[in-house]
Order: structure tokens, then C-alpha cells, then sequence
């Protein structure tokens, strides 16, 4: 029997680790079950097409314990990746997302995690994410890649190998994609993320807390009342370089519509088509247009962020569309 007992919060409060913050999870389905009366008529028409028995009987319902049991699909998949990706803790001045563990329930079911993941995010070239279990070849090898914080990969997909005994302070994000019963392997799992970790975030910014992704209730299983958090909303580098370029090509076209309104007009049409004559402001105008058109000409389409906002990537992959911008 235990003669003492030393809980995590006054661990944290003592300043040897960290504490956890719960994610909103938006995966209704895997929670309150699935209504066919509340699915699209599309999802209708998916429902009514699969093989539910061999005597043709379709249920109006599944409940929310036989989802956990079967509804690790494409779809299901895609959103828990979308999640995290979207609003997990970043590294990197908020480009990348920091170390992460996503407890797969099995080895085939971490494989295809990591499958869509590819699928969804092919310009990691197949390293971002990996399976860490005991079916991987050269497995420590890769578990030393991920305990530094800017080597591949940066998502380890683990079935049983990195819930105990893994010391990686860099990790901030914990998926629990799968159900745990065991209160002793749920806290040792837990405690994966609680390590102190200096400069994380850069010089002086030091790691003060980690992200727990739960899709299968299990802290309400185990009655932890987490604080909640929306996660990280704050904008990447990226996108903050993406937006500047983009109103520094709004303001050159401001600019140059107020020399041509004094100018009687002469310079309109074909000059505004072919950025002008080469003069320094035509100059950046013309280079940042192309940067931009480039970076929107990688993505992938077929990408769910992506794929809702194909028309405008498309258009916009096109040089001619950023020569005329209409502020949509």
C-alpha cells in the first residue's frame, strides 16, 4: 500500500512539471452517436448503401460505444488530423506543429493515421508523421529523431510503445485516438506531455503547458475536469508573411491608381495589366505577385483544408488573377 501520495498538481504547483489543457473536441459522432434522422441526405444515401447485415436490416441509429469500436474511417480520420494540425501547440514561430503522440488503438490502425495523413499533407514527403510500435523497423533510431525538436518526425503515431517510460519534454501535444480503461497506463500516458522543456518556443519561452486531444472520452471516463481550451488560433508565420505581401500588393495598386487619376487616366488598362514599365514599385509588385501565386499554386487541392476553396486556389494559381485584385 502507498504511504504517501504526490498528485500532478502539486507537481505543478511545486514547478517540476506542466499542466495539461483539454481541447474542445468538434467530433459529435464519436460522442453522441449517429442519428440517421440528423445525417445529410448525402451521409443518407452513404448509410443506406453499406452492408449493415446479411439480412438487409439498416439501423436508424448507432449508438456512441459501437462508433469507438468501428468508426476509425477515412472521414473520421481526416477530421481528428484536420483538429490537430488546425489547433495544436506550434514551435517554429508557429509554423510547425510541436511534438505530438497519437495513442493509435492498433497497428493497423496507426498505419492508417498515418496513410491519410500522407494523403492529406504529401509535401512532408511521407516524414512528418510516423508509426512508433514494435512492428517498425529501426524503431529507436526514430524515437531519437523525435526527441529533437527539429528533426522528423514531428508526430509519432504510437500503439503501445510510447504510453510509458518515453522522457521527451518537447512533446505539447497528446492525442488519445483510442480507448484506455487502465487509470494506472491513462495517467502514465498523460504524463508524457507534463515534462519541463526551457526555450521551447524560442529564447526565454519557455514550454508552460500541453494539449490534450481526447476523441474517446476517456477523461470523462476517468472524471478529469481539465481545463478547456480552444487551442492555438493564433496565425503561423506564414500566413502572416502571406497577408503582408498581399496588402503591400494593395497598396502599390492604391498608389498607382491615385498617379494615374492625376495623370488624366493615361496609364490605365493594358499599363495596370503588364505592371508598368519596370519602375521600382512595378518592380516589387510584379515579384511579390509571383511569390504569392507560387505558394498558392503548391497546394494541394485535394487537401481537406484546401479542397472547400479549390475554385479560389485554382483562379488565384493563375498569374493574371493576382494582377487584378478585387479584395475577395
Amino acid at each position: 500500500m502507498p504511504t504517501d501520495n504526490y498528485t500532478l498538481d502539486e507537481a505543478v504547483r511545486d514547478g517540476f512539471l506542466v499542466p495539461p489543457k483539454a481541447v474542445s473536441v468538434p467530433l459529435r459522432f464519436q460522442r453522441e452517436g449517429i442519428s440517421y434522422d440528423q445525417l445529410s441526405e448525402e451521409e443518407k444515401e452513404e448509410w443506406d448503401a453499406l452492408e449493415w447485415s446479411d439480412d438487409g436490416t439498416i439501423p436508424n441509429r448507432v449508438e456512441a460505444q459501437a462508433v469507438n469500436r468501428w468508426l476509425f474511417n477515412k472521414d473520421t480520420v481526416d477530421k481528428v488530423l484536420e483538429h490537430l494540425m488546425m489547433r495544436g501547440l506550434k514551435v517554429a514561430g508557429g509554423d510547425r506543429l510541436g511534438k505530438t503522440i497519437v495513442f493509435a488503438k492498433n497497428h493497423d490502425h496507426a498505419q492508417f493515421i498515418a496513410e491519410r495523413f500522407n494523403i492529406n499533407y504529401p509535401h512532408y514527403k511521407g516524414e512528418f508523421a510516423r508509426v512508433v510500435d514494435f512492428e517498425t523497423e529501426y524503431v529507436q533510431s526514430l524515437i531519437d529523431n523525435f526527441s529533437i525538436v527539429s528533426k522528423d518526425p514531428h508526430i509519432a503515431i504510437s500503439v503501445d510503445m510510447l504510453d510509458t517510460g518515453i522522457d521527451i519534454p518537447e512533446v505539447v501535444n497528446l492525442v488519445f485516438f483510442k480507448l484506455v480503461r487502465s487509470k494506472t497506463k491513462f495517467w502514465q500516458m498523460l504524463g508524457r506531455g507534463t515534462r519541463l522543456c526551457p526555450d521551447l518556443f524560442g529564447p526565454g519561452k519557455d514550454k508552460e503547458l500541453f494539449y490534450v486531444f481526447d476523441y474517446c472520452q476517456n477523461l470523462e471516463f476517468f472524471s478529469q475536469q481539465l481545463p478547456i481550451t480552444e487551442g492555438t488560433s493564433s496565425e503561423s508565420l506564414a500566413k502572416r508573411l502571406f497577408n503582408a505581401r498581399l496588402e503591400l500588393i494593395g497598396e502599390l495598386d492604391k498608389k498607382t491608381s491615385v498617379e494615374q487619376a492625376h495623370d488624366g487616366g493615361g496609364h490605365s488598362g493594358e499599363a495596370a495589366d503588364t505592371f508598368g514599365s519596370g519602375s521600382s514599385d512595378d518592380e516589387v509588385r510584379r515579384a511579390t505577385a509571383e511569390t504569392l501565386r507560387i505558394e498558392v499554386a503548391a497546394m494541394n487541392i485535394n487537401n481537406f483544408v484546401v479542397r472547400p476553396k479549390r475554385r479560389f486556389v485554382t483562379a488565384t494559381a493563375n498569374l493574371y488573377r493576382l494582377r487584378r485584385l478585387d479584395g475577395q
